[in-house]
């Protein structure tokens, strides 16, 4: 959210951290950590998945207490939620599926989109956008664009780059200029997918890595999960052009 984030640790808990003061709150004591976690500000609640044991789960803002839990199975590996509708949709690593929930968390749809072991997902309610990135061959990753609503695959980006994204693991959407976000070898990458084009605009020193992160549209910043420090990155402000 614009002033907190939220994590999941490897010991199974979910903290609140204020990012302007670095002040840590455990919020809950989960059964088991989340690999992934989103807010969902509008109901006050968190949702997150836990891959190995193929559960998506809910987590009160207010009290802090796992108000629901669902079996998905397909080893769930990245959630998103629709702030308007309510709606999570989770990307299965195993079979290659989207799975829609609803409020209850409860399976509305589950579609194959592809024979590939699907990575993580990034939803653009706004365009009725979902970002699936997928391996397309070995030493190359692709972002597949699907209608939101019929989750049909539009386009897939990333096949005809010159430089493939053979670290691209995770993408998010800027909402204010539509543009994607991800984090490949070593370089922070922005992804125009009207224009299909790719620029990087941020090098990170030391090793490449795999990176978890999530952007504060408001103040223009990126936090990332730095696993070689155990800390959270910063990269701030992070300045993009508008897409007309």
């Amino acid at each position: 959210t614009g002033d907190k984030l939220y994590i999941s640790t490897a010991d199974a808990r979910l903290l609140e951290v204020m990012v302007e003061t670095n002040a840590v709150r455990p919020l809950a004591r989960l059964p088991a950590p989340l690999d992934a976690v989103v807010p969902d500000e509008r109901r006050e609640r968190i949702c997150g998945v836990n891959t190995a044991q193929n559960k998506v789960v809910r987590v009160s803002l207010r009290d802090g207490r796992l108000s629901l839990s669902a079996s998905v199975s397909g080893r769930p590996v990245s959630i998103a939620v629709d702030p308007q509708s309510g709606l999570s949709y989770i990307a299965c690593a195993e079979d290659g599926s989207i799975v829609v929930l609803d409020g209850e968390l409860r399976t509305i749809n589950r579609v194959k989109v592809s024979d590939m072991p699907l990575l993580s997902l990034a939803l653009h309610a706004q365009a009725g956008r979902i970002y699936v990135v997928l391996p397309l061959a070995p030493g190359r990753h692709g972002i597949m664009v699907l209608d939101q609503a019929t989750l049909r695959q539009v386009d897939l980006l990333g096949g005809d780059y010159e430089h493939p994204l053979s670290g691209l693991y995770e993408v998010a959407v800027d909402s204010r200029s539509g543009l994607l976000i991800g984090y490949d070898r070593g370089s922070w990458i922005s992804i125009d997918p009207t224009l299909r084009s790719l620029e990087p605009f941020e090098q990170r020193a030391g090793k490449a890595f795999t990176v978890r992160f999530c952007l504060d549209h408001r103040g223009r910043r990126i936090y990332f999960v730095d696993p070689e420090r155990n800390t959270i990155g910063l990269v701030s402000p992070f300045n993009l052009p508008t897409v007309n």
